[in-house]
């Protein structure tokens, strides 16, 4: 018969506690309603010396220690419902323990958290969070043995859904950036066949290859993140502005000013929590957003450059062009009638408020 699989979801349950979290106080828990109940924290160094004896007498399952201690003591009462809590600072003696108690026991939980000298100062408990790698990919590759290499490829082939949405983001980010005139102009360009913006998809491809071999993933990460996060939030600010500055702009989609005031709300607090948690992260992020500043400076706003500059783009588009077959877009007609303002048609007024 297949075991229950467990669920910690909306659960009430015993948490793990020295010298009260026995069987008798987990099956007491039991009875009075507990979903799920945890033993004791168990030191991985004496749980190893110990020996599996089925206690025929008392209808339990002991781990016995050299000097005859009864170390852990489960039933089957408890089976599918207890948590098997470890103390551990080493893999390899955390993989034995799990195998020796995992017939016995619903799961096994390696505590991270314990702040107290006697379980950090082993290198157990909340000294793990400073180098989790050192328990997670040990312990994986022991307890999957040949098979371990399938995680990483398992974890980067979940991630495909996401790369496919960024890959498509950024580089219609780069190619609206190049129809504006921010960018060059060969970014603006997409294949003559299949409408593709192949150089825009090029150059964010160069780019994230570049960003990656100099920088160091966590904290690349974290840089997006906070740049991704600051973005977000001016672009509500703007929708507001614009709601305020130009009520009667046509917008296609329609919620309650308390959506975006809400979200702007939470935004401000998430982005005082990060400046005052990691102010060099978010400090290293402002930096990286101002590297545009004079790149806006030098290729947009200065426009008499030495023909020697036109002469190179010139070159360089022309190249570009004839390797990835790529031309301008057909423009739209409506974008050549240059309205000075789409008005909200339930105003009851014109579409185009532009020569009326």
């Amino acid at each position: 018969m297949m075991a229950e699989r467990l669920s910690f979801r909306n659960i009430t349950a015993l948490a793990p506690m020295v010298r009260v979290g026995t069987l008798p106080m987990r099956l007491l828990a039991l009875d009075y309603g507990a979903d799920v109940v945890y033993c004791e924290e168990l030191i991985d160094i004496k749980m190893a010396q110990c020996e599996r004896v089925v206690n025929e007498v008392l209808h339990t399952v002991d781990f016995v220690a050299p000097d005859e201690r009864v170390m852990f003591r489960t039933c089957e009462k408890e089976k599918e419902r207890v948590v098997f809590q470890m103390g551990t600072a080493d893999p390899d003696r955390a993989l034995i323990v799990a195998k020796l108690v995992e017939k016995d026991v619903a799961a096994i939980d390696v505590n991270m958290g314990c702040p107290k000298e006697y379980s950090t100062k082993g290198g157990m408990g909340a000294a793990l969070l400073s180098d989790p790698v050192k328990i997670v990919a040990t312990f994986g590759e022991k307890l999957l043995g040949m098979f371990s290499v399938i995680m990483p490829i398992s974890v980067a082939l979940s991630t495909f859904g996401g790369i496919n949405g960024y890959l498509f983001t950024s580089s219609r980010l780069c190619f609206s950036g190049a129809r504006e005139g921010h960018l060059p102009s060969l970014l603006a360009m997409i294949h003559y066949k299949n409408c593709t913006p192949i150089p825009a998809l090029l150059v964010c491809c160069a780019a994230t290859i570049v960003i990656l071999c100099i920088g160091e993933t966590h904290n690349l990460i974290n840089y997006v993140s906070f740049i991704n996060y600051l973005s977000y939030g001016v672009t509500i600010a703007g929708l507001l502005y614009h709601r305020w500055k130009k009520p009667n702009l046509y917008r296609p989609i329609k919620v309650s000013l308390l959506v975006p005031l809400s979200y702007l709300l939470f935004w401000v607090l998430l982005l005082g929590f990060s400046l005052y948690s990691e102010p060099v992260v978010c400090g290293v992020g402002l930096v990286i957003m101002l590297t545009g500043v004079p790149v806006y400076f030098l290729g947009v706003h200065w426009k008499e450059k030495p023909k020697c500059i036109y002469k190179f783009i010139e070159r360089a588009t022309y190249v570009g062009q004839r390797l990835c077959f790529v031309v301008f877009p057909q423009i739209d007609p409506i974008e050549n009638e240059n309205p000075a303002e789409w008005t909200d048609r339930s105003s009851g007024r014109s579409s185009f408020s532009a020569n009326s």
